[in-house]
């Protein structure tokens, strides 16, 4: 005897697909733009190889956390009425993946201005 899904669980199982395919082409699209910045900061001269290496690592933690994202979405969906403790592990690494490159650049700045330092943003670096 086959079993009859109704709409809402056909739904479901669609939008947990779009979910996790859009989060891995847009971790896609930021890893192919860490990899070509991180190529930049290390291959042809350049004025701002900092900026460059900074650009790589902030869209390679963007990449990854839309990975962890991602699934962290397609489990929820999967069984909205409880959260099983994998999911909420993905969803508080996806969140720190976010953040991460924005600490990193507040502590670089605080770092070079306590030392007297001043910060130049273009360049990604403190001129002592």
């Amino acid at each position: 005897m086959r079993m009859v899904e109704g709409k809402g669980a056909v739904l479901r199982k669609g939008v947990r697909w779009i979910v996790l395919l859009a989060a891995l082409i847009g971790a896609a699209i930021y890893l192919n733009s860490a990899l070509f910045s991180a190529w930049v900061a290390g291959g042809p001269p350049n004025p701002i190889p900092r900026a460059w290496a900074h650009r790589a690592f902030s869209h390679a933690c963007t990449a990854g956390g839309l990975v962890l994202l991602g699934v962290a979405g397609f489990r929820w969906l999967g069984n909205v009425r409880r959260m099983s403790p994998l999911t909420i592990a993905l969803g508080v690494g996806a969140i720190t993946l976010f953040v991460i490159p924005q600490i990193r650049e507040f502590l670089l700045i605080d770092a070079c201005l306590d030392s007297g330092g001043r910060w130049a943003e273009r360049e990604f670096q403190c001129h002592r």
